[in-house]
C-alpha cells in the first residue's frame, strides 16, 4: 500500500531540480547561461559551434542522449551503470546531432552535462549540492538525489511488469542524478509546490524569473517542443499560459 510518504523514483521530473541548482549558481554570479559549456568542461570536443549552458537547459544543444549511449555501449541494465561511465560516453562524442540552437531535441545527455557543470562550479558532488541547497531548505526530508545506491527505505514504490504471464519486479533506473535521480514523496512535493506558490525560500522571485524564461533558438524564436505546440519550453519545464510542469 502507498501513502503520501511513499518514496518514488521521480525520473525526468528531476530535471527541474537540476536546473534549480544551476540557476542558484547563476543568481550568485558563478555561472552564466550564455557561457560556452567548454569553459566548464574543457575536455569536451570542439563541435565547431558554441553550445551554451542555456541550450543544455532547454534541449537545443544537440547533445546525444546519455541513456541511449549506455544502451549502445552494451549496457542493457542502466541501474548497473554509474555516473562516470555515462559522463565518459557523453564527453567522448565528437559531434552534436545538429547545429546547436536550431532544434529542440530532448536529451538526458545534455542534463548530465549540466549536472557536471553544477558539480564543478559549486565544488561539491552534484547530489550533495542539490540535497543541501535545494531539498533541505524546503524541508523535503524524505527526498534525495541518488548517488550510486538505491533507497533502503521500506516505504518505497517498486515497478512491476508481466513476463510470460508472471508479475516480476521491473524497477531498473539510473542510480545517479542529472537527467533523473530524484527520490521523492507526495508530501515532499507538496512542500516544493508551496515554496513555488508562496514560500519563496528556494523559488525566490529571481529564481522564478530564471526558471520560467522561455528559451530561444538562434534565430530568436521561442523554443517549443514541436512546431505544432503553443507551449514554450524553459529551464526543464514546459510553460503554459497559467501553469508550468514537466
Amino acid at each position: 500500500a502507498m501513502n503520501a510518504d511513499t518514496q518514488f523514483y521521480a525520473a525526468s521530473v528531476s530535471k527541474q531540480f537540476t536546473t534549480l541548482a544551476a540557476m542558484q549558481l547563476v543568481e550568485k554570479g558563478k555561472l552564466r547561461l550564455d557561457d560556452d559549456i567548454r569553459k566548464y568542461l574543457p575536455e569536451l570536443p570542439d563541435y565547431g559551434h558554441k553550445v551554451s549552458v542555456a541550450m543544455l537547459t532547454n534541449h537545443t544543444a544537440g547533445i546525444r542522449d546519455s541513456l541511449d549511449l549506455l544502451y549502445l555501449s552494451g549496457q542493457s541494465d542502466v541501474a548497473a551503470a554509474n555516473r562516470a561511465q555515462a559522463l565518459k560516453l557523453t564527453l567522448a562524442q565528437t559531434a552534436t546531432k545538429f547545429e546547436p540552437g536550431t532544434r529542440y531535441d530532448y536529451s538526458n545527455g545534455g542534463y548530465l552535462l549540466l549536472s557536471e557543470i553544477v558539480e564543478r562550479v559549486s565544488g561539491e558532488p552534484f547530489a550533495a549540492y542539490v540535497n543541501r541547497a535545494v531539498l533541505k531548505p524546503l524541508g523535503m526530508t524524505r527526498s534525495f538525489i541518488l548517488s550510486g545506491a538505491r533507497s533502503t527505505d521500506a516505504n518505497i514504490a517498486r515497478g512491476y511488469q508481466t513476463v510470460d504471464g508472471k508479475v516480476v519486479l521491473a524497477d531498473s533506473y539510473p542510480l545517479f542524478g542529472g537527467s533523473g535521480g530524484l527520490i521523492t514523496t507526495i508530501n515532499d512535493l507538496a512542500k516544493y509546490d508551496r515554496d513555488i506558490d508562496s514560500g519563496q525560500k528556494v523559488w525566490t522571485p529571481a529564481i522564478r524569473k530564471l526558471m520560467l524564461e522561455p528559451g530561444h533558438f538562434n534565430d530568436g524564436t521561442i523554443v517549443r517542443r514541436s512546431e505544432r505546440s503553443n507551449q514554450a519550453y524553459a529551464a526543464g519545464l514546459t510553460v503554459g499560459p497559467n501553469w508550468f510542469g514537466h
